[in-house]
């Protein structure tokens, strides 16, 4: 037991240790990789869930900027919109102008579902101008040559999404989605926008965390940044004009991190990106490689000290496992030994029962049968006849179940001995098939036997369970052949003589 109780706490301490040694060594070899694939797993999932919570606002807005860009009181009001265009920079007063006070209270009512929204507005082709909220105006303010106008009217009819400009009145950059208002017969009257500050959007932004200090930009397709969480100095400016100019190559792509770190500015980073379908923006993560080293050394640390941690643990649940162990098996043993002899006990009785039974049954049996064959022979009519002979083929049943009871009962106690005796097989399974032709008949199937191979071989053999065998073979082939013919062939399969003792 003291031999059991040291390969127990060996193989548990192989079983335990080893295996963390060895993942420790690669897990340390390939610590930078899995660093650098965990924030690509995290800022893909996060990104992809910003993207898709991005378009569906800017959806949102698309649709009712496409409800402003068809409702009534926009139209019909259209001509009663205050210009600017000959006045300096000035505080715009819609509630002053009923008309126009209809189409500021219809904005303002939109805006209230709408967190992040900064601006509802209409640009008239008179040059006249109304927006949510109240604000001033720039000097001689015309909205028709703003980039937002021109997107409106560019897209003729679908709304379309501005590239992003700066409103120096609010002094903020924004994000149009825009549409052009036509009346019935199609002449332009103006274009409706809905507006987003970026500062709004890197707001949003700023809260989402990819560890190992990683940060995020969003770019636009014409190159301009529109978020950048590490550097808010950066929004608006294009990429090559920024700090970010190592980033030029990255925009409209999908690129998982690269081996070789980015220089922007004075650091290095890895970077990843991903573009947003619907949007089309560009979103890149980066992660300092200084991160990724300052990581990659506290994980050696950590790894050292869990390694040593688990041995001395592990090393003590060992010892007392082992114990426990050598205990339980010490018991299942005995508990198994006492199980099998109960358990050959009741296979014995079982057997034993069995053959008695089968005994019993025979002998009765038996005397039935002979009893029947007796009769058979007496003067009998037809259905006396039919009738003895059912019982017979019934008997005759009968007693070959009990014979598979009495041979099944043998061979659980390893007790079956087989009856053999000399035979010619040319002439043993012809005159077996022979018992079989009837069958075939009735179902217009030739049986054919082929034993010509077999002249002259005698051999010891259980003729009653070789009958057994071949009967069963024979009667599935008949059942399962619908026409055509049955071929019985035996054949040596060896060269040298049959052995006369043997099956």
């Amino acid at each position: 037991m003291k031999k059991l109780r040291f390969k127990l706490i060996l193989a548990f301490l192989s079983a335990v240790i080893i295996p963390l040694v060895i993942t420790e060594y690669f897990t340390l070899s390939r610590a930078e990789t899995y660093a650098k694939e965990s924030f690509q797993t995290r800022f893909t999932s996060e990104v992809k869930q910003i993207d898709y919570g991005l378009t569906m606002m800017f959806k949102l807005i698309s649709n009712h900027v496409n409800l402003l860009g068809t409702n009534s009181s926009i139209i019909d009001n259209q001509p009663h919109v205050s210009r600017y265009l000959d006045l300096p920079a000035t505080q715009m007063t819609p509630t002053n102008n009923p008309n126009e006070a209809q189409i500021y209270n219809y904005f303002e009512h939109i805006a209230s579902n709408f967190e992040q929204l900064n601006y509802i507005y209409f640009g008239t082709e008179q040059g006249g101008y109304v927006q949510w909220p109240n604000g001033g105006t720039t000097d001689y303010y015309d909205p028709r040559i703003r980039p937002w106008y021109l997107a409106g009217v560019g897209g003729q009819g679908p709304p379309v999404r501005a590239p992003a400009y700066y409103w120096a009145a609010d002094n903020s950059t924004l994000i149009s989605t825009v549409k052009q208002v036509t009346d019935k017969n199609g002449k332009s009257l103006g274009v409706v926008g809905m507006d987003i500050t970026l500062s709004a959007l890197t707001k949003m932004l700023e809260n989402i965390g990819f560890g190992y200090q990683g940060s995020l930009l969003v770019i636009e397709d014409t190159g301009r940044v529109l978020a950048d969480t590490r550097n808010p100095e950066n929004v608006f400016k294009m990429v090559e004009a920024s700090e970010n100019n190592a980033l030029t190559n990255l925009v409209g792509q999908d690129k998982a991190f690269s081996d070789t770190p980015l220089l922007i500015g004075s650091n290095e980073y890895y970077a990843i990106n991903f573009t947003s379908p619907y949007l089309n923006w560009t979103f890149i993560g980066l992660i300092p490689t200084q991160a990724i080293a300052e990581n990659l050394q506290s994980f050696i640390s950590s790894m050292v000290l869990v390694t040593t941690f688990s041995v001395i643990i592990f090393g003590a649940i060992a010892i007392f496992i082992s114990r426990l162990l050598s205990g339980l098996i010490e018991k299942n043993q005995n508990e198994l030994v006492e199980a099998k002899n109960k358990a050959n006990a009741a296979s014995q009785a079982k057997s034993d029962f069995l053959a008695n039974m089968s005994h019993e049954i025979r002998t009765p049996l038996n005397g039935v049968l002979g009893m029947t064959q007796l009769l058979e022979k007496t003067e009998l009519t037809k259905e006396q006849q039919d009738k003895i002979n059912t019982i017979i083929r019934s008997g005759k049943l009968l007693m070959g179940i009990v014979n598979d009871i009495l041979d099944f009962s043998k061979i659980e106690v390893n007790k079956l001995k087989l009856d053999l005796v000399p035979t010619k097989l040319s002439e043993f399974i012809p005159e077996l098939a022979l018992t079989h032709q009837a069958n075939a008949l009735k179902k217009n199937i030739e049986l054919i036997v082929d034993c010509s191979d077999l002249t002259n071989q005698e051999i010891m053999i259980d003729d009653v369970r070789i009958s057994q065998v071949l009967g069963n073979l024979l009667s599935n082939a008949i059942k399962f052949t619908k026409t055509g013919h049955i071929i019985v062939r035996c054949q040596q399969l060896h060269d040298s003589p049959i052995p006369t003792h043997t099956l």
